[in-house]
């Protein structure tokens, strides 16, 4: 629909073909009152056509009582991930094989007006739509010969292009980007079974080849469509981008409650007189001398420094802001990521 108004604007002449197995567009949304859930969380479709029945008997009702059916399908939006959990893989291959392709225009409706712009095409002779499966597309001279097939009889249109309108590649075997190519290859990353994503656990965690747990490997939004099939819009995404902030950051908090690494300076920066520098908590910093922050003798709990200001001008080694390596004692390496704090204070 977005391409269908974009040409209506771009372009002012030209035949648009539009070939899907269905022929099906989007469904007109309206403004609706919210209808009360009718779905036991606690008492789940098993099988998708128990989903079924239990949704047209919903309907029915609703339209006896003067409500439209789109009420209804609003409904169920807070139980669909759990609905999809619920259901078995068959049923789910189920679903995806009968039921898709008519819940989709259903469930994400278009507005009215875009819908107007797609039947002003057509009554002006711009638009054709046709209801088949493309089997052939091939190079013509200067144009693309497409062979599909519609109600069992072959037809052939010749255009000038083809454009994809199918969506985003659900199945990431066939993506080639670097990132997703090398990730495969390594075992990190394996397709859910139906294809719809990527394998993943609770709150987006990674699962590699072997079903395990990918440390520090995470996702969220479409390549979790397999174990949640709706998860691209904003509601479902800001969940996701709240939980799985929470648990990285309590994972972080874990690891830097258990650190032992200890640090000391790095001689080139011209701080490893450690005998002549006072070990003070943040925020308290002796005049003219740069107090280190929880180095040696200290843990990594919080790393930092402290410098004042009249020593940060005279030492012409470090800036506001700046980082300053410092090197690990048992793995002999420098490590950056101390942050600088200026202090005025004046000396006491």
């Amino acid at each position: 629909m977005d391409l269908l108004s974009s040409l209506s604007h771009s372009k002012s002449s030209g035949t648009i073909h539009v070939l899907s197995r269905r022929g099906l567009f989007p469904r007109p949304h309206l403004p609706v009152e919210t209808y009360p859930p009718f779905i036991d969380p606690h008492h789940l479709p098993s099988s998708v056509r128990m989903l079924c029945r239990l949704i047209r008997q919903e309907i029915e009702h609703a339209n006896k009582e003067g409500k439209d059916w789109r009420a209804v399908i609003d409904s169920i939006r807070p139980f669909s991930q759990s609905i999809w959990k619920a259901l078995s893989r068959d049923d789910r291959r189920r679903f995806l094989r009968h039921l898709k392709a008519f819940w989709e225009p259903h469930r994400h409706r278009v507005a009215p007006e875009v819908l107007a712009i797609k039947e002003s095409l057509e009554t002006r002779g711009r638009l054709c739509c046709y209801r088949g499966r493309a089997i052939t597309i091939e190079e013509r001279q200067n144009q693309l010969e497409i062979t599909f097939c519609q109600a069992g009889v072959n037809r052939i249109l010749r255009v000038s292009y083809v454009i994809n309108c199918t969506g985003p590649e659900c199945n990431y075997h066939k993506l080639k980007d670097p990132l997703v190519v090398q990730l495969f290859a390594r075992g990190l990353i394996v397709p859910d079974p139906l294809f719809l994503g990527l394998d993943v656990g609770t709150s987006g965690a990674i699962l590699n080849l072997l079903g395990e747990r990918v440390k520090n490997l995470y996702t969220l939004g479409s390549p979790q469509k397999g174990i949640l099939f709706e998860t691209t819009a904003v509601p479902e995404l800001r969940v996701q981008a709240r939980d799985l902030a929470s648990r990285i950051l309590k994972q972080y908090q874990i690891q830097d409650s258990t650190e032992q690494e200890d640090f000391i300076p790095d001689p080139a920066y011209g701080l490893s007189n450690l005998t002549s520098v006072g070990c003070a908590p943040a925020g308290l910093c002796s005049p003219n001398s740069l107090s280190l922050i929880n180095l040696v003798g200290h843990k990594r709990k919080q790393r930092g420094i402290a410098v004042t200001k009249g020593d940060e001008e005279r030492s012409g080694r470090v800036a506001p802001g700046s980082q300053i390596p410092f090197l690990n004692r048992s793995k002999r390496r420098t490590t950056f990521g101390l942050p600088l704090r200026l202090e005025s204070r004046p000396p006491v």
